[in-house]
């Protein structure tokens, strides 16, 4: 069932051998995925198989939470289905029906594109509702978008990704701004959209890996709210945890307190960029 509102769409291209196609209740094409006992049991938590009619009854279910979609690979000339996701505001269950296409990546490929539509329709978060704990291949997939553990449920943890989020609760990485930098994106701010911003988790809280002088011209905008993307980098967690660390101890706990630690080029080369390029060394010189 289309979202309120939103009318959905018949096709979501992802690449050239990869789409969703919107359910056409031809529920037969799922009957092999749904008898293999070990996919059963990643949905169910118990291992059995599907009957026809069970699966019928289970798209109807999905159909009305939500856009239900079947992903399809192309092969040759045609379009095969391989899988099915349905998603919505409030839930985001996805199978690889067809075990040749699981783990070469497709899941990343359609939950990435489906991320992308919560932000076109100006979702602030997305949620699934139960991923089993014994269930490593969901919980990799969804934690790799920056999807966290919120609640326990009876066998596995509800999970949310956060796609916009309040300035206040955002810590900065950095204890100084570059007054040039600011000057130089007030020029286009007010005419562009504002990108998601790259954000980590560290003990609990979503922190900047970038993206601080936006932040804040965003926050002298009047701004109390921003977009924020999970940074998918490998990223040295251990140097920004120490930069962390001493923005709170300089009470640096928002972007707003940043308001009066704006430098010159010069000073913010010597204070910030060389700060960072000598700790970074002095790192790996004791890992070394």
């Amino acid at each position: 069932m289309p979202i309120a509102n939103t009318r959905q769409p018949d096709l979501i291209p992802i690449n050239s051998n990869l789409r969703l196609r919107a359910y056409d209740g031809h529920y037969q094409v799922a009957f092999s995925w749904y008898q293999d006992p070990e996919l059963v049991y990643l949905v169910d938590g118990k291992k059995g198989s599907y009957s026809l009619e069970k699966i019928k009854k289970m798209y109807e279910v999905l159909n009305q939470r939500g856009e239900l979609y079947f992903i399809e690979v192309k092969q040759a000339d045609s379009w095969l289905p391989i899988g099915d996701v349905t998603f919505s505001e409030n839930d985001l269950p996805i199978v690889i029906g067809v075990g040749a296409y699981r783990s070469i990546g497709i899941g990343r490929e359609v939950i990435g594109v489906l991320i992308e539509r919560a932000r076109s329709l100006s979702y602030h978060q997305l949620w699934v509702q139960d991923i089993y704990d014994f269930n490593l291949p969901s919980k990799k997939l969804f934690s790799s978008f920056g999807f966290y553990p919120y609640e326990a449920t009876d066998m596995g943890h509800c999970y949310v990704l956060d796609l916009l989020l309040p300035l206040t609760d955002i810590q900065p990485s950095q204890f100084f701004l570059s007054e040039k930098k600011l000057e130089e994106i007030a020029i286009w701010f007010d005419q562009e959209e504002l990108k998601p911003l790259p954000v980590k988790r560290w003990e609990g809280k979503w922190f900047l890996t970038d993206g601080h002088s936006r932040a804040f011209t965003a926050y002298l905008r009047g701004r109390s709210e921003i977009p924020i993307c999970f940074d998918r980098d490998n990223i040295n967690l251990k140097f920004y945890s120490n930069c962390i660390r001493v923005c709170q101890e300089k009470k640096i706990f928002s972007i707003a307190d940043l308001k009066d630690r704006i430098l010159s080029e010069q000073a913010y080369q010597t204070e910030w960029l060389d700060w960072c390029k000598h700790i970074f060394e002095s790192m790996n010189d004791l890992e070394s």
